[in-house]
């Protein structure tokens, strides 16, 4: 086998030295295990040092699953070169250790920090928030700098607090991460800001202006250095470096630059626009020196031996933002003073990156903004079993070619960034839903609608980056999750169980998304896409993780892993109920009487505590998400738990109803996460009871749809918006029964049959579709591709069937009443135990508000 690679490619026409690389990679089982010697080296055989590791997921035998990797880019202008991973082999280890990294020590002075380089130069680092009364905030520290990571490459350390408000009670929240390299003399800050209290949105509406809001005037990092000789700006873009010592150097962006900078997408709560002027402006003193449309500034200060430099990450496409020099300090501002307050919604947060480099060139900082992206190449990911149904593509087909539509330089997912101008510190990384403007006449705006990882986009980017090493789909992936992490997850411990954490879907359907951002539902809208659905919240319908999940893997990003665990918290509150008794009279009332109802009138399925829909493969999928980050927790347990109560080897498949298309297509979802579950069974080679009942269900409800289903524009009066989309969903039938041919033996050539008919309809109707760009139809196709050109068999298909259907038996009406009069009476009891008065109060009081 090959050894474990990455390849590094120089696209920009810059010698790199110290650019760091983080990255992921798989490795197959067996390979390595967590404190076996490994290192890095070139494929002439040179160590690549210093070199830095920790494992992120482990396999079932304990060898690590994915590892990530940190190590300087060493490249030429234009220069490719491929960097393996050696394992076993203890002369891949450092031969020479690097520098001490900058030594870090706390100030008194509030949110600072000071920094002392092994020359004994030092700089001091600090933070500052401005009120919305232009008052500096005071700083409660939660935990001073804490290290978090120490190795050869980097040391890195956090801390977290609170600004105070001018009456000493927390404002906003705030963390910070600092990472000090040991060469090339830099410092990577993430800093951000966290509203923790909830939004209030009476009657389920979130727009701008909710009273859970705060309001700001500015945020920014300041770094100081003694003895500022001069100092300098750099707007990037071909642009010459202004100097000075004596005037101040500032550079503002106060939009995205772009054609479309004075978009209804930059609107405050008053429904004005936000963005003053097109680009940027570079000031020296009070005297205008330039202007343009996106800077990728750096700006620096010397004195007579040393100097300091900086530059902020997405400079432009997060606006407002600025960087200022004069003989005090160079000022980052995340956040800059624009004369109006930022409003950060109840629930938000927003973490961004400043670089300092502790010199006076910042020729690194310079290639920062067009950094080098590691590709592991397709064949690796397939050997290490890193994506499931993963095939290396030598011959593109027609899904592929309907995909790389996503990329095309007029209608692709970047492109359509420009549409609405999905920029800015809250909207950049989303997707502009071009699909929710189908129905309007070609001649009016687009509505401001966003996508908000519907079905799943990160994972689909993260899986076309594999196939094809296409660093589009990595950009994609990574401005999408940090989106997702910081914007559409609902941080807040405040509100009702079913919304704290929970993940915003998309906005409303063919409707403008006005003030409320990127939650559903906006005030402006008096009717919905949806009849008699004017209000709501975080839906465990619309929650997908497994992009996350990919993302940590292939970054290490923190946020991003985190974020996962989050949900599946969520989900599982949204799923089993709150705390305490009258959250479980409410969950009999919306859930066990119904299902009761259901058995009485001869509908057996009712005895299955979970429905039969999206949500509930949702929920299954985001447990099994949880379980790869932490496997010794119970989440997969209970992803058994919920598959079980959910499905079974013997359902009366005809009383699901499932072919009423508008209620019944979710079970697809449902399907494809149970197969997922049989997958990473196999994965761990555990081929259980849960396994044989699972499989044995899969292939009940499989031997159906080969049988019942057909595509859903073949019955487009049973649509109410008979569009493309559909046809796009046709393409989970295609991966559901490609899968079902690897599982069901006795089947499989049934099943093929099918998925080929079916996708031949498919590819001949998008390829000539007005629609076929739309990011909902790319989306889908992205979230399910790759079972439909799978074809490695299953090593053995399991004994299911036979002795699942024995434990399943097909019990009467009778004993599945009792069964779930036993679940009502149990969830009475467990109400009763965990009943608290002040609980109970506090649970009705939310509700009444919301």
């Amino acid at each position: 086998m090959a050894r474990p690679n990455v390849v590094l490619r120089e696209e920009n026409g810059f010698p790199r030295q110290f650019d760091p690389v983080h990255t992921g990679m798989p490795l197959p089982e067996g390979y390595l295990r967590p404190g076996e010697d490994h290192g890095l080296q070139t494929s002439e055989g040179h160590p690549v040092e210093p070199f830095q590791s920790r494992p992120l997921s482990l396999w079932n035998d304990g060898s690590i699953r994915w590892l990530g990797i940190a190590f300087p880019a060493r490249l030429a202008p234009w220069e490719t070169r491929e960097i393996e991973l050696v394992a076993h082999n203890r002369s891949a280890s450092p031969k020479n250790m690097p520098p001490p990294a900058p030594r870090l020590l706390a100030c008194e002075q509030a949110l600072s920090v000071r920094i002392e380089r092994a020359d004994a130069s030092w700089r001091v680092l600090s933070f500052d928030l401005i009120d919305q009364d232009n008052k500096t905030c005071d700083v409660r520290m939660e935990e001073t700098w804490v290290l978090i990571e120490e190795g050869a490459l980097f040391s890195e350390y956090r801390t977290t607090g609170s600004f105070l408000s001018q009456a000493g009670e927390p404002y906003l929240r705030f963390f910070v991460t600092l990472q000090l390299y040991r060469i090339g003399q830099l410092v990577r800050i993430e800093a951000g800001l966290h509203n923790t209290r909830r939004a209030l949105h009476r009657g389920g509406l979130w727009d701008l202006g909710d009273s859970g809001s705060v309001h700001f005037r500015s945020f920014s990092l300041s770094v100081r250095q003694p003895n500022v000789a001069s100092y300098w700006i750099n707007a990037g873009t071909d642009s010459a470096t202004i100097a000075e010592s004596a005037r101040p150097l500032r550079l503002h962006q106060e939009s995205s630059g772009g054609e479309n900078w004075n978009s209804r997408n930059h609107v405050g709560a008053d429904g004005k626009l936000t963005t003053r002027f097109r680009g940027y402006r570079l000031y020296r003193g009070e005297e205008n020196a330039g202007h343009g449309e996106r800077a990728m500034p750096v700006c620096g200060m010397l004195d007579s031996d040393t100097g300091t430099c900086a530059t902020m990450r997405h400079f432009w496409q997060n606006f407002p933002s600025a960087l200022e020099a004069n003989t005090d300090a160079l000022k980052v501002e995340f956040f800059p003073a624009i004369g109006s307050a930022y409003e950060l919604q109840g629930g938000e947060q927003k973490q961004q990156t400043a670089w300092l480099q502790l010199d006076g060139e910042g020729d690194t900082l310079r290639n920062l903004h067009f950094p080098v992206i590691p590709v592991v190449p397709a064949e690796h990911y397939a050997i290490a079993n890193a994506f499931p149904f993963f095939t290396p593509i030598h011959q593109r087909d027609r899904i592929d070619r309907l995909i790389e539509l996503g990329l095309c330089p007029e209608a692709g997912f970047l492109q359509k960034r420009e549409v609405i101008d999905e920029y800015g510190w809250r909207n950049f990384g989303d997707i502009f839903a071009d699909h929710e403007s189908l129905y309007l006449p070609s001649d009016e705006p687009r509505f401001i609608s966003h996508y908000n990882n519907q079905y799943d986009a990160i994972y689909g980017f993260a899986r076309q980056f594999a196939l094809t090493g296409d660093k589009r789909w990595f950009q994609l992936m990574d401005d999408l999750a940090r989106h997702v992490v910081d914007i559409d997850i609902y941080h807040t411990d405040e509100d009702r169980a079913e919304y704290n954490h929970g993940l915003f879907w998309h906005t409303d359907h063919y409707l403008d998304a006005h003030t409320a951002t990127h939650r559903t539902y906006s005030r402006f809208n008096t009717t919905s896409s949806m009849p008699g659905q004017t209000g709501g919240g975080p839906a465990a319908e619309h929650c997908y993780t497994t992009g996350l999940l990919y993302h940590f893997w292939m970054t290490g990003s923190e946020n991003s892993k985190s974020a996962v665990l989050e949900l599946a918290t969520w989900m599982r509150k949204a799923h089993e109920g709150s705390v305490g008794l009258l959250p479980q009279v409410l969950a009999i009332k919306k859930n066990d009487l119904p299902r009761l109802t259901k058995v009485l009138a001869g509908n057996l399925n009712g005895v299955y505590q979970y429905p039969f829909t999206r949500g509930t493969g949702n929920y299954i999928n985001t447990l099994l998400d949880a379980s790869l980050i932490q496997p010794e927790a119970d989440w997969l347990s209970q992803a058994e738990h919920v598959i079980r109560c959910t499905i079974g080897p013997a359902d009366n498949i005809e009383h699901r109803n499932l072919l009423d298309v508008e209620t019944g297509w979710h079970y697809l979802v449902l399907l494809s996460a149970i197969t997922r579950y049989l997958c990473l069974k196999l994965d761990s080679h555990s081929r259980d009871d849960v396994y044989e009942y699972a499989l044995a269900s899969l292939k009940h409800y499989w031997r159906w749809m080969v049988i019942n289903e057909q595509p859903f524009l073949h019955k487009p009066e049973e649509l109410e918006f008979p569009n493309h989309t559909w046809v796009a969903q046709d393409f989970r039938k295609v991966a559901l029964l490609k899968q079902a041919a690897l599982f069901d033996a006795e089947n499989s050539e049934a099943y093929k049959r099918k998925a080929f008919e079916w996708l031949g309809e498919i590819t001949r109707t998008l390829e000539v579709s007005e629609e076929r760009f739309f990011t909902r139809v790319q989306i889908i196709l992205l979230q399910n591709y790759g079972p439909h050109r799978y074809d490695i068999p299953i090593a053995e298909e399991a004994a299911a069937g036979k002795a699942a259907l024995k434990k399943h038996r097909k019990h009467g009406r009778t004993v599945f009443t009792t069964r779930v009069l036993i679940q009502i009476l149990q969830r009475l009891a467990r109400g009763i135990v965990q009943f608290r008065p002040a609980r109970e109060k506090a649970w009705l009081t939310l509700r009444l508000e919301g």
